[in-house]
């Protein structure tokens, strides 16, 4: 398949659950609207059709893969709260880390590349959010900014290679729209799971808790 072709089918089917109200559930977790969403899908959709470009020096810049993620952390960074914002930072440069190191570590040696690529950062990129923050709005904003910056320093490694340089390709489009759709597909299945499991938790933790006698009574 044409690279950048994963990430347009995935931009065009969030934006039909987004108008459907599919969403509404997740996006209210993450503090986000419906119409600011459309809004930024629908951004993505023009950049990743028209391709539009910035050249500067050696390196070509790509709207829908480097420029347009950062802009949408933006808005995601107002709903962190201010006490979690320095952490939130933290982890979005750790996972930058990883993932550098990760896919740098695939191209010197692909026999350590068990699945595809386009399906092994994805899963380690949520696996570390999942791990660094149970807040979704912080898991979308350390994505957001990880894995853009990730892929620019990754770009960048191999600027005295002589080939062109574009950060934010079709192919790394393809690994962030993956990545933010695992995510969802995670979150999601929590949220269904929590609101199945909930009525009988209820009933077998009260039955589960450990009964001790009040001091008076020993």
């Amino acid at each position: 398949m044409k690279e950048g072709i994963v990430a347009l089918l995935l931009q065009w089917s969030s934006l039909c659950l987004v108008w459907m109200g599919a969403l509404d559930r997740m996006l209210a977790q993450v503090k986000l609207s419906r119409r600011k969403t459309l809004a930024a899908l629908t951004a993505f959709l023009v950049c990743s059709v028209a391709d539009w470009r910035v050249a500067f020096l050696p390196v070509e810049l790509h709207w829908g893969g480097a420029v347009l993620p950062l802009l949408f952390a933006g808005v995601v960074w107002l709903a962190i709260r201010r006490g979690s914002r320095l952490y939130v930072l933290a982890a979005a440069g750790f996972s930058l880390a990883i993932l550098f190191f990760v896919r740098k570590l695939l191209f010197w040696d692909p026999v350590l590349m068990v699945v595809d690529e386009r399906l092994l950062v994805p899963a380690l990129l949520v696996l570390l959010v999942l791990l660094l923050t149970r807040s979704l709005p912080e898991q979308l904003l350390v994505m957001l900014v990880a894995f853009p910056l990730s892929d620019a320093l990754y770009t960048l490694s191999f600027s005295g290679y002589g080939a062109e340089l574009v950060i934010g390709a079709p192919a790394a489009q393809d690994l962030l729209w993956v990545s933010l759709a695992l995510w969802g597909c995670a979150n999601a299945g929590w949220l269904a799971s929590r609101g199945l499991f909930a009525p009988f938790a209820e009933r077998l933790l009260p039955r589960l808790r450990w009964r001790t006698r009040p001091p008076s009574r020993r």
